[in-house]
């Protein structure tokens, strides 16, 4: 049985931001978005909805 899971999703324990740009950049193409070359460091720090 699972004790306790743990969601790092900030990259202090894993680096998850590369998979986190991943999903952002094929959910913006998907709704007819463009993501620019500068848009992930623009959202180091902010949540999906800022």
């Amino acid at each position: 049985m699972v004790d306790a899971v743990v969601f790092d999703l900030d990259g202090v324990i894993v680096d998850s931001e590369p998979v986190w740009e991943e999903v952002r950049r094929a959910y913006v193409a998907t709704h007819g978005g463009t993501w620019r070359a500068d848009t992930q460091r623009r959202l180091m720090g902010m949540s999906t909805g800022e």
